[in-house]
Order: structure tokens, then sequence, then C-alpha cells
């Protein structure tokens, strides 16, 4: 399963300018989900990438990392709803008194 996984393994191909952007624009506004998951995802990778080992290999660590200090920042200091749902919202509610 992909949450099992310790590696992710990319493949080496040239892509274009075009490409990178038709992959962007699916990431983004092509998904059955409309969340800022994949914002704050995709913040993350930015964040890191002179953070990089000698292969250009970045660890799942250091993208959870800066994932949940984003994350943590826009529900409890920017009141970032995670849900239209009251019952899951309230998680936020209750972490904001830490």
């Amino acid at each position: 399963m992909s949450h099992d996984l310790k590696v992710g393994e990319i493949r080496e191909q040239y892509v274009t300018e075009h490409q990178i952007w038709q992959h962007l624009n699916n990431f983004y506004y092509r998904s059955s989900v409309s969340t800022s998951y994949k914002y704050v995802f995709f913040k993350a990778l930015l964040e890191n990438l002179y953070n990089v080992d000698d292969k250009l290999g970045l660890s799942y660590n250091q993208i959870f990392y800066s994932f949940t200090n984003i994350y943590w920042n826009l529900v409890i200091h920017h009141n970032l709803a995670q849900s239209h749902n009251y019952n899951q919202f309230r998680l936020g509610v209750i972490a904001s008194g830490f």
C-alpha cells in the first residue's frame, strides 16, 4: 500500500514546460476533491527544493514536517475550516486551545 512506502521512485524523462503546466492544471483543477491539502502539499514540496540530498532525494519526513507546519498555521492562526461539516471542523476548534 502507498502509506507503507519508504522510498518513492521517479523515472527520468524530459518534460517540456507545456507538459509541466498541463500536469499542474490536472492536479489542481480536475480533481473530484476541492480541499486545501493539495495546495499545502505542493507548497511543502516547493519549500524543500533546496533541502535535497546528493542524489536529489527528499524524505517523507521532510515533506511531512513542512506540510504539518504550514497546515497547522492555516488552521490555528488563520481559522481555516478543514471541512464544511461542523463535526469535522471541531478538531480545529479544539486544537486552537493549545
